[in-house]
């Protein structure tokens, strides 16, 4: 991955240091929740990938086999994270997504969009998941919020630091474009000043030997 401004270890450090004892249990709490439900929300995140007509497309070029290994190892480190507060991996996948919107010019909007639609599936669950307990329910909730919060803030970071690093850097080699036109110019103006000198001094010698 490139490196950027906004490192894996900037924003780690905050989601860490921040967690309370109870946001650690509220996190173990929605692991276990989305673990039941992890095959049907992935579903229906996929089919919402696939009805955008651009990501569809890239999705259709990819593998099969590709876009499992790559669902198997973002679940394995989503467990990590919240199961063993090992965040590394699972930021570096968030930062992934959020460089690949800037590369591909996808708007964060529309991608939280596409979650939002597994969101609200999932949350129709936690009724059948708690038997309707409320108690049951709370730290679930705020487990969800907590962690779908710090993954959305996550990505839109990045995606604003790499766009802003892309943009910089094609106003750089605009400058750069700029300065050797310019050189160019002042190049090819030099060198044709020189032949156009020797004319204008043969021409004059000509006259002269005329007169």
């Amino acid at each position: 991955m490139e490196r950027i401004h906004t490192t894996a270890e900037n924003i780690l450090e905050p989601i860490v240091s921040d967690l309370t004892t109870q946001d650690r249990i509220d996190l173990c709490s929605f692991h276990f929740f989305m673990e039941t439900y992890q095959e049907e929300v992935n579903d229906i995140f996929q089919t919402e990938l696939r009805k955008h007509p651009f990501i569809g497309q890239l999705m259709a070029t990819v593998p099969l086999q590709v876009l499992s290994e790559n669902k198997q190892r973002v679940v394995h480190n989503r467990e990590q994270a919240l199961l063993h507060d090992n965040w590394g991996p699972y930021v570096e996948d968030l930062r992934e997504q959020g460089i690949n919107l800037a590369r591909i010019g996808i708007a964060f909007s529309t991608w939280y969009d596409m979650i939002s639609v597994s969101l609200r599936h999932l949350e129709t669950r936690l009724g059948e998941y708690t038997d309707n307990d409320f108690e049951k329910a709370l730290p679930l909730m705020r487990g969800m919020r907590l962690f779908i919060d710090h993954s959305m803030c996550t990505i839109a970071e990045t995606q604003l630091t790499y766009t802003a690093t892309l943009l910089e850097k094609s106003r750089l080699q605009q400058e750069q474009y700029k300065i050797s036109h310019r050189e160019l110019i002042h190049a090819a103006s030099h060198n044709l000043q020189e032949p156009l000198t020797r004319v204008k001094s043969l021409v004059d010698v000509i006259l002269d030997e005329g007169k």
